[in-house]
C-alpha cells in the first residue's frame, strides 16, 4: 500500500521519503515491520491527495495523517518544555534534513527516497549502522531531556543491532540517569518486552547495569551483578542469569524474561555460597519487579511460578516422583514444556556442568510421555465427588474435598493405572478409615489394598 501513497504524491509534485526505523532495518538486510513516510506536503494537502480514501487527520499540532495505517507525517521539528516526552510543540518544517534532526539515534535519522533510492543521511547513520555503533542526534543531554525514554531505548537498540553504545552517549545516560523515573512504567515495560525480541537481549540488560539504569529497573537483578554464583557455579550470579535468557527461545519472550531473572533471590538467601529457598525469595522479589512496570497479573504469575518450580530435579529415578513433579507444576499453573526449557537453559548457563546429549533429553522426556494419563488434580480422578457422597452417604462439605485430594496422592504414590472408578469405589472405605490418622505433611499415605 505504501507504494501507491508514494506514487500518489509524487504526482502531486511532493517530496516524500521512507524514514526512521524502516530504513535502518532495510540496511540491516530486514524486512521493515512498519513504513512511516515524510513528506513535503501539509497535512490538508495530503488529505487532498486521497479524497477516495480514509485519510484520518490526527491532528494539526503533529502535522500526521494515517492513510491505511500508514503514518505519513508533513516535515517537522519538535520543542520540548517539559521533562516527558509528550511535552512537546511541534513546528512544521521546510526540509527533510531539519525534520531528521529532531531523532534520537543517527541509525534512525536517514531518510530513503523510495523513488530514486537517494539516501539523505546527514548525521552518518549509514557509518554508525555499519559499525554497529549507537548514538544520539546531535548533542546527548539534550535527546535525554526530551525524552527519558530514550536511554532505556539505547540499549534496547544496541541489542537489536548487536552493537555498541557511543562513549558519549553512555556518558550523558550515567549522568541523567534519574531522570528515569519520568518514564511511565507502561513505557518501560514496552521497551523490555522489545528487547525481549532480540537475538541477544542480555546486551540491552548489560548495558542497563553499565549505564546505572538497571537498579532502577530490575533492582534485585542489579544486586546480582558481580555476586557469587556459589560452589556449583563458576560464573557470577548475574553472568549465569544472562547465559540461562540468552539461551532460551525469542519465540518465548515471558519465559526468557524467566530466565533473566530465575535466580534474583540468591544474593538475600545466601549462606556460605548455598541459597536454600532462593526459588521462593525470588518470585516475590521478581513479583515486585514486574508489578512495578504494569506486567499484567498473568504474565506476573507465570513468571514467579516459573521461578518458584525452576530447582525441581528433573532426573527422577521413578515413576512416583515424576508424577509428583508433573502435579507440583501442573497446581503451579506451569507446562511441562516450559519449565523443562528453563531447567535445561538453567544447566546450559551454568559453566561448571557439561550440558546433556540430545539422547539423555530424549530419554527425559520419553519418560514423562509414559505418564500421559496421570491425572495431575484431584478434579481429574475417575471418581467425582457426588459419586463419593452417595458411595459414602455424606453431605457436601469440605471432607469430600478431603477425600478426592486422598484418592488423587494414592494414585500419585501407586501409579497412574489405578485411576479407574472400579478400583477407586473399592478403595474409598480404607481412604475414609485412614483420612484421620495417615495425613503428613498435607500428603495422605495409604497402604496398598489389600496389603
Amino acid at each position: 500500500m505504501y507504494e501507491q501513497i508514494v506514487q500518489r504524491l509524487c504526482d502531486h509534485s511532493h517530496e516524500v521519503f521512507i524514514v526512521g526505523g524502516a530504513v535502518r532495518d532495510m540496511f540491516l538486510g530486514l524486512d521493515p515491520t512498519d513504513i512511516d513516510l515524510a513528506t513535503s506536503a501539509r497535512p490538508e494537502e495530503i488529505a487532498a491527495c486521497f479524497p477516495e480514501l480514509d485519510a484520518r487527520q490526527v491532528g494539526k499540532n503533529f502535522g500526521v495523517v494515517f492513510i491505511h495505517g500508514i503514518e505519513v507525517a508533513t516535515y517537522r521539528s519538535d520543542t520540548y518544555f517539559g521533562g516527558g516526552r509528550n511535552d512537546c510543540e511541534v513546528s512544521l518544517v521546510n526540509s527533510i534534513e531539519e525534520d531528521l534532526g529532531r531523532r534520537d539515534f543517527t541509525i534512525n535519522a536517514m531518510a530513503l527516497c523510495p523513488i530514486n533510492g537517494e539516501v539523505i543521511d546527514p548525521y552518518n547513520g549509514q557509518h554508525d549502522l555499519q559499525e554497529r555503533i549507537v548514538r544520539f542526534v546531535g548533542n546527548p543531554i539534550d535527546r535525554i531531556k526530551e525524552d527519558p525514554s530514550r536511554m532505556i531505548r539505547a540499549a534496547y537498540m544496541a541489542a537489536k543491532i548487536n552493537g555498541f553504545i557511543h562513549p558519549d552517549t553512555i556518558k550523558a545516560i550515567r549522568e541523567y540517569a534519574d531522570r528515569l523515573e519520568l518514564v511511565p512504567a507502561e513505557l518501560q515495560r514496552k521497551i523490555i518486552m522489545k528487547a525481549l525480541a532480540t537475538d541477544r537481549p542480555s546486551l540491552f540488560f548489560k548495558y542497563l547495569q553499565f549505564m546505572g539504569l538497571l537498579e532502577r529497573i530490575f533492582p534485585h537483578l542489579a544486586a546480582c551483578h558481580g555476586y557469587p554464583g556459589g560452589q556449583h557455579h563458576y560464573e557470577t550470579v548475574f553472568q549465569h542469569c544472562m547465559y540461562v535468557g540468552d539461551h532460551l527461545s525469542v519465540k518465548y519472550p515471558l519465559l526468557r524474561l524467566a530466565g533473566y531473572l530465575h535466580d534474583v533471590g540468591k544474593p538475600a538467601t545466601d549462606k556460605d555460597g548455598h541459597f536454600l529457598g532462593h526459588e521462593d525469595v525470588g518470585a516475590r522479589l521478581a513479583e515486585e519487579m514486574l508489578t512495578k512496570l504494569r506486567f499484567s497479573f498473568h504474565e506476573t504469575t507465570y513468571i514467579c511460578n516459573l521461578i518458584r518450580t525452576h530447582m525441581r530435579h528433573v532426573h527422577y529415578p521413578t515413576a512416583r516422583a515424576r508424577r509428583r513433579l508433573l502435579a507440583t507444576l501442573h497446581e503451579n499453573h506451569v507446562s511441562f514444556k516450559d519449565w523443562l526449557r528453563l531447567r535445561l537453559a538453567d544447566r546450559a548457563g551454568n559453566l561448571a556442568k557439561e550440558d546433556g546429549t540430545f539422547v539423555e533429553l530424549l530419554q527425559t522426556v520419553r519418560t514423562y510421555k509414559e505418564l500421559d494419563k496421570t491425572p495431575l488434580s484431584p478434579d481429574r480422578i475417575a471418581l467425582n465427588g457426588r459419586e463419593i457422597m452417595d458411595l459414602l452417604s455424606l453431605n457436601p462439605g469440605t471432607q469430600v474435598g478431603k477425600l478426592k485430594r486422598a484418592l488423587f496422592e494414592h494414585i500419585l504414590e501407586h501409579g497412574e493405572e489405578l485411576n479407574h472408578k472400579g478400583y477407586l469405589m473399592m478403595v474409598l472405605p480404607y481412604v475414609k478409615e485412614e483420612l484421620h490418622n495417615s495425613l503428613r505433611s498435607g500428603h495422605l499415605y495409604l497402604r496398598p489394598v489389600g496389603s
